[in-house]
């Protein structure tokens, strides 16, 4: 438990460090304490669960989570990344996807960001389907945790499904999750065994 507290101190320590500093200071103080981390310690889903729910405990009900044999899926709604019907990505979802992108670094798994987009207005974007728009958003993420946090590419996938995975955990209650994006970190423990 003891690894578990100091990497959950570590994403904290930077994102406020994110806020505050550049860039190079970051990189710098990042590869520091990264060097102090011990990478094999999340062998479990539960391990994972406990420190994604942690850190981004801040988002409140725009995200969810729910353990799947695959892995671990961490679903944000959609606004939380992007206005409506657009694709790039908000300066708020750039602090949210550096602490994502730190956590997906330090949990070293393979992971596919999924894009869920329903509500669709046609006359407002260039995209003309809800697979068109999802899949783009999916690859912004993917290129953003790449270029800027540097998940690397070959740990990382994106794909788009529009409207044919609808989310099902509390929908009547939640039904701003149906556009979302699913971070699915894959963590076969089931077949490892």
């Amino acid at each position: 438990m003891g690894k578990i507290v100091l990497k959950v101190i570590f994403i904290t320590f930077l994102f406020i460090h994110f806020m505050c500093l550049s860039s190079e200071v970051i990189a710098v103080e990042y590869n520091f304490l990264q060097e102090r981390l011990d990478r094999s310690n999340f062998e479990n889903t539960q391990e994972i669960e406990d420190i994604f729910r942690y850190n981004l405990s801040f988002l409140g009900e725009n995200v969810s989570y729910a353990k799947v044999p695959r892995g671990f899926i961490i679903s944000i709604n959609s606004d939380v990344f992007f206005d409506d019907n657009k694709v790039e990505l908000s300066e708020y979802s750039k602090q949210v996807l550096v602490i994502i992108g730190e956590l997906l670094n330090i949990i070293d798994k393979q992971c596919v960001v999924e894009g869920n987009t329903l509500l669709l207005n046609t006359d407002e974007t260039i995209y003309n389907s809800h697979w068109e728009i999802s899949t783009a958003r999916a690859d912004r993420i993917l290129k953003y945790l790449v270029r800027e946090i540097n998940v690397p590419p070959y740990r990382i996938r994106s794909i788009g499904f529009g409207d044919k995975i609808p989310f099902y955990k509390d929908i009547i209650d939640n039904p701003q999750m149906l556009q979302r994006v699913d971070f699915v970190v894959l963590n076969y423990e089931k077949f490892r065994q």
